[in-house]
């Protein structure tokens, strides 16, 4: 046994080896476990403010075509099988967005799904320009969006006879984008196919076409039945906490905007948008999405696009983290 204060001998020491007099010093040491320390955190804190949002706008409640891509959305799923769009988000006619559903920020947005009527021109109304500068004004100096999917019509089509900018172009032009960034969009009018009766499995296309034309009849009692339901079916709904209104569903709808567009003090706070907007998307899923897809299929949202395939899909993509990296058009 060694003395006290006497050195061990060589071989006592691990693995047969001298101990090797450490090459930084503790104070360096201590910096380079902070780096490191401060590195994961910043990962992890990035992996945590990664979401996906859906963004309205004031034409939500013009067709039911709008709640029905919101309800698409919201049934979509990620590489890792989560929700891929977990958040609602509604743009104001001011331009200022507000959280409708959800827990994240629009700012920690990654992946953002906008539904809207679109023209040439303009999306739920707003100018291509003002409503890209609206999104980034959102945005802060962390925010990067990675995926950016517009449903609305015409978004890749130019203005003024093909020199003015198309959503498309401003959206790239003006939004705050990873470098892996990726926009898609289509040119053309949009619209819901195949699915198999299955909401979650149709797809958008630019290209509808009938699977066969014996279906053009049921395409069209079909297309009625929804409509008279969304604009003349009325429902209870208790929209606020113990209250319940009586309306159809597209004032209902119109009722739900205009308590989203209310500011300041007038402003419901996050919790009761979230439950407005939750009673109303949660009836508009129990009437235009049977549970069963045998019960009355015409007077549902999966119905219709199975009538529909794809006949040659134009979509865009463009932005930088395609081939080339692309500019939008």
């Amino acid at each position: 046994m060694a003395h006290a204060g006497s050195r061990a001998p060589s071989f006592l020491v691990a693995n047969n080896k001298k101990e090797k007099p450490n090459m930084f010093s503790r104070k360096t040491r201590k910096g380079l476990l902070g780096g490191v320390a401060l590195a994961l955190a910043g990962l992890m804190a990035g992996e945590a403010g990664a979401a996906g949002g859906i963004l309205m706008t004031q034409a939500y409640c013009n067709s039911f075509t709008n709640p029905r891509d919101v309800i698409w959305a919201q049934l979509q799923s990620d590489q890792n099988n989560n929700q891929e769009y977990e958040n609602v988000f509604y743009m104001r006619r001011d331009g200022t967005i507000v959280r409708v559903k959800g827990q994240d920020d629009f700012q920690n947005l990654d992946t953002l799904f906008i539904t809207s009527h679109g023209s040439c021109g303009a999306v739920g109304g707003i100018g291509n320009t003002a409503f890209a500068q609206n999104i980034r004004k959102e945005q802060n100096d962390q925010s990067e969006l990675k995926n950016v999917l517009t449903v609305s019509c015409q978004a890749g089509s130019r203005t003024n006879n093909g020199n003015g900018p198309s959503l498309l172009s401003e959206l790239q032009k003006h939004l705050k984008l990873d470098d892996t960034a990726v926009i898609s969009g289509w040119a053309g009018n949009v619209a819901l196919v195949g699915g198999g009766g299955v909401l979650k499995d149709t797809r958008y296309t630019d290209k509808r076409r009938l699977l066969d034309q014996n279906l053009a009849a049921a395409s069209g009692f079909t297309l009625s039945a929804i409509n008279a339901r969304w604009a003349h079916q009325s429902v209870n709904l208790e929209l606020l906490a113990g209250k319940q209104f009586a309306n159809i569903f597209k004032t209902h709808c119109e009722n739900v905007l205009s308590v989203l567009e209310l500011t300041g003090m007038q402003m419901l706070d996050a919790q009761e948008r979230e439950a407005m907007f939750t009673k109303f998307n949660d009836k508009l899923r129990e009437t235009f999405l049977p549970v069963n897809a045998n019960d009355n299929p015409i007077r549902s949202f999966a119905y219709r696009p199975s009538l529909f395939e794809s006949g040659g899909d134009y979509k865009i993509l463009c932005g930088p983290g395609t081939l080339d990296r692309k500019q939008c058009p």
